[in-house]
């Protein structure tokens, strides 16, 4: 074992550390931060920037229930089907009641260009202090963490509050939020702030010049340009998202 550590650390020379060194010298939440801003650094400079369009969706909640999930589960759905791309950790998991790996879960958010995380009472104690100014570990707390890194880094473009049950804390802010605590609501709220996108097709013949379909709904695309692509021969096609 290396000799005990004094005075601060550097995140440098606490992953000099292992964990239960870092564990051995009351050292274990800065160090688990520390590889945390690791693997968002290394995930960021091993894939490239996500594009501004088409949204990309990280979708983050707490496993507080069957219900919950489920509900989770139908907002997902929902947004694929009105042309959102989304990643969620159900998909990942209909095998295995393993926690996915933070480097797996750094991964795929490095992806994504939205960042929403679903608020709730038991959401909020994971990435809030509580009055001894302590923070209970976990998923979301993984999550939330690599969201604001990404996004101080610009990969993350915004973070939008769902807003399931709970009061909402003071550094939120209002034009974050979508009320979604009535399910007589749902539909409506989902018209708001998630509107369906839209892409134009682009066909490129070889004399240079070029065929648009479109709008059309971003779920229609690829029937939309098999269709165009029957239509006369083309060199190459480009999406345009709207």
């Amino acid at each position: 074992m290396k000799n005990k550590k004094s005075g601060i650390l550097t995140f440098e020379e606490l992953l000099r550390l292992s964990r239960d060194e870092a564990a051995e010298i009351g050292s274990l939440g800065a160090w688990n931060m520390a590889r945390l801003k690791q693997l968002v650094y290394e995930g960021a400079r091993n894939n490239p920037a996500p594009p501004s369009a088409p949204p990309s969706c990280f979708i983050s909640y707490r496993w507080e229930s069957p219900g919950h999930k489920a509900w989770v589960l139908r907002l997902a759905q929902d947004l694929r089907n009105r042309g959102y791309d989304v990643f969620l950790d159900q998909d990942l998991q209909k095998e295995s009641d393993n926690r996915i790996p933070v480097p797996e879960l750094i991964s795929h958010m490095v992806r994504c260009n939205r960042f929403l995380f679903v608020l709730t009472e038991g959401y909020l104690r994971r990435i809030e202090a509580d009055e001894r100014g302590a923070i209970s570990d976990g998923w979301v707390w993984d999550e939330y963490q690599a969201a604001m890194e990404l996004y101080e880094m610009k990969r993350i473009l915004s973070f939008i509050c769902i807003r399931r049950s709970g009061s909402l804390p003071d550094w939120i802010r209002e034009d974050q939020v979508w009320d979604f605590r009535s399910d007589e609501d749902y539909t409506s709220q989902l018209e708001q702030a998630f509107p369906k996108r839209n892409a134009n097709i682009i066909g490129i013949p070889a004399d240079g010049s070029f065929k648009v379909v479109g709008p059309v709904e971003r779920i229609a695309v690829q029937e939309a340009g098999h269709r165009l692509e029957l239509s006369e021969p083309f060199d190459r096609f480009l999406i345009e998202h709207l």
